[in-house]
């Protein structure tokens, strides 16, 4: 009865390894499609992260450097080339009085005395430069939507002069009262 016994522990274990590699057969059978297989080595240490690898670390640190690097050519070009050379403020106002009339005739400020509502003026100055150079004009304050210039963002040339008109239009629905601001003039050189 043992030996029954062995014999039938022995088939049992026979159909158990051939029902193992008829899995193996199915499965190595299936790998060979179309599909690539994964393949692992144990004989290699794994990959590192890209960051974690020092010739990735070296090639990085290198790229960075290069774009600092450009980065400071192309802004050291820009403010050579596009620098602000002089920067002048004037003082802009007008009192705005039912009655109008009056007039203001210093030099140091834009003031256009006194104004009705629906009413204006002109005041002029001057821009010259040593050096080629972009001017630009700019309103501030109140008087911002009072004022417009004749000239805006224009080139002037070595040794030129150039009167800018100032022109007040005051609209007829403004209210009585002091009106300030300021008028920023901006000179670039430029190539």
């Amino acid at each position: 009865m043992k030996k029954d016994h062995k014999k039938d522990r022995k088939s049992l274990d026979k159909k158990k390894r051939s029902s193992k590699d008829k899995s193996m057969k199915r499965t190595s059978e299936k790998s060979v499609s179309n599909k690539p297989a994964l393949m692992v080595s144990h004989d290699k240490e794994p990959s590192r992260a890209p960051l974690n690898n020092p010739h990735h670390k070296t090639r990085l640190l290198l790229i960075l450097a290069i774009i600092f690097i450009l980065g400071i050519f192309i802004t050291t070009l820009f403010y050579f080339d596009y620098y602000l050379i002089d920067f002048k403020e004037v003082n802009t106002s007008v009192i705005i009085t039912r009655t109008g009339g009056g007039f203001n005739t210093n030099t140091w400020e834009l003031n256009f005395g006194k104004a009705a509502p629906g009413a204006g003026g002109t005041k002029h100055f001057t821009v010259y430069s040593n050096v080629k150079a972009r001017v630009a004009i700019k309103v501030t304050g109140k008087m911002n939507d009072f004022l417009s210039v004749s000239e805006n963002n224009f080139i002037i040339n070595p040794q030129e002069r150039r009167q800018i008109d100032v022109d007040l239009n005051v609209p007829a629905d403004t209210p009585l009262g002091l009106y300030q601001g300021k008028l920023q003039v901006f000179m670039y050189k430029t190539t």
